[in-house]
């Protein structure tokens, strides 16, 4: 279901999108589109470009040029296959660094996969800085919310300590092109690991402390040195309860809980829902979303329309809603041949406009036949437009969209 974007004013595969007082209007159609020019209104042009992820690594298309371009090589293993994730972020003043994580290396002591960090300037075309360190792996990493700094957890290994001693230990460190790398904290343990949230601000962020279960509170850059003894207060994970925030926008909180009544035995409540610094949650809803991102009036959220308690490699059949910011209405936006793709990796433009995701078409594939590879193979980048209501499939084998608008002017 190839769906064209067409804009007539720069050319056929341009992407217009005029910003003035009143509208901001990307005319879209299939075969024929007409951009109407307004009085008095001044016009700033930009080009979207769609960045994904595929194994071999991560590539962009963009309004002009839809053929896949890769910007970065990548290196995957297929007897490892579960070790690797789609994740990858874009930050900088420009949009123009491309953070990812990459397999550098494998400890044969533990047999497993090491893997760096690294920044790339996609205008420039170099690398601006990596994290390769022998018996170390990145496992996490977030962006700050101005694009200035990144949070990442090193996982290390010291061969030195001998088996009745625990031989892991993960340290969290921050990296800015202006101040450089700096050591936050150490957890040493070696039965926890630290798993990270989400940025506050440019000085604080959410971290946990977890094994089986994982459970987060709020940290500062600056001042904390160790994790708190008791981490909690900004969502948690366990056996049967997902109970996450997934984003923060003007000191509001917005996430979602839900509970598996088969594992814990109790009834299953939740869904998706706000809330203030030192305020009680407000539940929006009662639904059980697999993803959801915030938009300006909306939070839109992927839900599954059948039974996914029980875990399926590829994903089950899912489809795209929203649910306005005072929970009064609640819409269903994808719904026609699409809603048999298994759809997830949201993400939205930064003018709040566009939201990219994955669909993967498990129409063939076992529930037992997973892996990334797996999902790629089977995979088609889509693009949703919030102002029309109109979602168009952009790209074939790719995962992970993120939507970035650049001036052309």
């Amino acid at each position: 279901m190839n769906k064209e974007i067409k804009v007539t004013l720069l050319s056929i595969l341009s992407i217009i999108i005029a910003v003035g007082a009143s509208w901001y209007g990307w005319i879209v159609a299939e075969k024929n589109s007409t951009q109407i020019d307004q009085p008095n209104e001044e016009k700033i042009s930009q080009e979207m470009q769609i960045y994904f992820y595929r194994t071999d690594g991560i590539y962009k298309i963009t309004s002009e040029d839809k053929k896949p371009q890769q910007i970065v090589k990548t290196t995957f293993d297929k007897e490892q296959h579960w070790s690797f994730t789609p994740q990858f972020e874009i930050m900088g003043d420009k949009n123009n660094w491309l953070v990812y994580r990459d397999k550098v290396g494998e400890n044969p002591d533990v047999k497993q996969i090491e893997f760096g960090l690294m920044v790339y300037d996609v205008n420039e075309k170099k690398e601006i800085m990596s994290v390769k360190k022998d018996n170390s792996s990145v496992t996490s990493f977030i962006i700050s919310p101005a694009k200035k700094s990144i949070a990442y957890v090193l996982n290390s290994y010291d061969s030195s300590k001998s088996e009745n001693q625990n031989s892991f230990y993960q340290e969290l460190y921050v990296w800015s092109a202006d101040g450089g790398t700096k050591k936050i904290l150490t957890e040493e343990s070696g039965f926890f690991g630290l798993g990270l949230g989400l940025w506050l601000d440019e000085e604080n962020l959410t971290i946990g402390r977890g094994y089986e279960g994982i459970s987060y509170c709020s940290i500062n850059i600056k001042t904390t040195k160790k994790m708190p003894t008791n981490c909690e207060g900004y969502g948690s994970s366990q056996m049967g309860v997902v109970d996450l925030f997934e984003e923060v926008e003007n000191n509001i909180f917005y996430g979602a809980r839900y509970e598996w009544q088969e594992i814990t035995g109790n009834k299953s409540s939740g869904g998706i829902f706000k809330k203030s610094i030192d305020g009680e949650r407000e539940y929006l809803n009662s639904d059980a979303t697999a993803d959801l991102v915030v938009g300006e009036e909306n939070i839109y959220y992927l839900r599954h329309n059948r039974d996914a308690s029980k875990y399926v490699y590829n994903g089950v059949e899912t489809d795209l809603y929203l649910v306005s910011k005072n929970g009064e209405y609640s819409k269903r936006l994808t719904n026609d041949g699409t809603s048999v793709l298994a759809k997830s990796n949201l993400s939205i433009s930064p003018d709040k406009r566009f939201i990219g995701y994955q669909a993967v078409n498990r129409i063939g594939l076992s529930q037992d036949d997973g892996g990334i590879q797996t999902q790629q193979d089977n995979s088609t980048v889509w693009v949703y437009d919030t102002q029309l209501n109109k979602y168009y499939q952009v790209a074939e084998e790719g995962l992970a969209p993120k939507i970035i608008l650049v001036d052309i002017n």
